[in-house]
C-alpha cells in the first residue's frame, strides 16, 4: 500500500502497488539500514514536502 499526503486529516491510499495513469515514477533510491527504524527516519528526510515515499524491505536471494 502506498500513503499519499492529500490533507493531513484525510490521507489518500492506493490499493494496487502500480503506477495508475494519473501518477508518474520520478526516482528511487536503493538505501541499506541496520533496521525499519533507521529507513523510516531516512525517508522522513524527503527534500519535498509532500513526496510520497515508500519504505519495502528488499529480500537477498
Amino acid at each position: 500500500m502506498t500513503r499519499r499526503p492529500s490533507a493531513p486529516e484525510k490521507p489518500f491510499v492506493t490499493d494496487v502497488p502500480f503506477v495508475e495513469t494519473t501518477e508518474a515514477v520520478c526516482g528511487f533510491h536503493f538505501v541499506q539500514c541496520a533496521s525499519r527504524e533507521e529507513a523510516l527516519e531516512f525517508a522522513a528526510s524527503a527534500p519535498s514536502p509532500g513526496t510520497v515515499v515508500e519504505v519495502l524491505p528488499i529480500v537477498e536471494f
